[in-house]
C-alpha cells in the first residue's frame, strides 16, 4: 500500500471504511447487449472526507485525455505526495469519477470496497434490482480543479446524473496483491516522466493504457507489460 508523509492517525482516518451508500457500479463501456461496470466511490463522500481530515492539505487536478472515448486522468495530492488514476466512461463526468476512484485507491482509500474492480454484465444489470445514483448531489471542493477550460467545446456542457447502482450484496472483494499496487506506482511514475518529456508520447501512453490494458491491467503480468511499453515510449522521448 502506498506510503505518504501523513501521520499514522491521519492515515487511519483516511483509510476508514465508507458506508455502502457511498459506493456503486458505474457503466463505463457497452458492447451489444452487455456492458462493463466499474466499482466506484462517491466523489462527494471522498471530498467531504478529505476536507474534514486534511482541510487545505490536499489538491486534485483533472486532465481530459480524450472527449470521445471519454478518458480522464485524476491527479490527487495528499500530504505532498501525488498519485494519479485514469478512468474511462460513457461521458467525461463518468470517466472523472472512475479516475478519481482509481487515484483514491492508489493511496489505499476504500481499498477493500474498490477491490472488486470491473465486471461485464447485461447492459440492464442492476444489483438488488434497484438503480441508485452515487453522486446525485455532487459537492465541488475548492481544491478540486476542473479540466482545462480550453477543452470545454469538446466536453458535455451539462452532465446527466450518474447511472451508478448500489451493490449491497456483492460477493466478497478479493484482496489486492501488494505487488500489483507497487506496479501501479511504477506505472504512475513512468507516466509522470513521459508527461515531463513529451506531451504527444504521454498522450499515446495513456491511450495504450486505456485501450489495450483497460487501466493498469487485469494481472501483475499485464501491469509489467504496460510498464515496459511506457518505458519504450520514454526512450523515444529521450532520443
Amino acid at each position: 500500500m502506498a506510503q505518504t508523509s501523513l501521520s499514522q492517525g491521519v492515515l487511519e482516518a483516511l483509510l476508514a471504511p465508507f458506508s455502502p451508500e457511498h459506493l456503486g457500479w458505474l457503466k463505463v463501456e457497452t458492447e451489444l447487449d452487455h456492458a462493463r461496470f466499474e466499482r466506484v466511490l462517491s466523489k462527494t463522500a471522498l471530498f467531504e472526507r478529505l476536507d474534514d481530515i486534511l482541510e487545505s492539505a490536499w489538491s486534485l487536478t483533472l486532465e481530459v485525455v480524450s472527449p470521445l472515448p471519454a478518458v480522464v486522468v485524476a491527479s490527487l495530492e495528499l500530504g505532498g505526495l501525488k498519485r494519479s488514476g485514469i478512468g474511462e466512461g460513457l461521458n467525461l463526468r463518468d470517466a472523472e469519477v472512475v479516475a478519481l476512484s482509481s487515484a483514491a485507491l492508489s493511496y489505499g482509500i476504500a481499498f477493500d470496497e474498490l477491490a472488486a474492480g470491473s465486471r461485464w454484465e447485461r447492459a440492464d444489470w442492476r444489483p438488488d434490482g434497484e438503480a441508485r445514483g452515487v453522486d446525485k448531489d455532487v459537492k465541488t471542493s475548492p481544491r478540486a480543479s476542473e479540466p482545462d477550460p480550453d477543452e470545454a467545446d469538446a466536453r458535455e456542457v451539462e452532465y446527466e446524473d450518474l447511472e451508478a447502482v448500489s451493490a449491497h450484496e456483492d460477493p466478497p472483494a478479493p484482496a489486492l496483491d501488494p505487488e500489483r499496487v507497487k506496479a501501479q506506482k511504477f506505472i504512475d511514475d513512468m507516466l509522470e516522466k513521459l508527461k515531463g518529456s513529451d506531451a504527444a508520447l504521454h498522450r499515446q501512453g495513456l491511450q495504450i493504457m486505456m485501450k489495450k490494458y483497460k487501466g493498469y491491467g487485469s494481472s501483475l503480468e499485464e501491469s509489467r507489460a504496460l510498464y515496459l511499453e511506457l518505458k519504450d515510449l520514454l526512450k523515444k522521448a529521450r532520443v
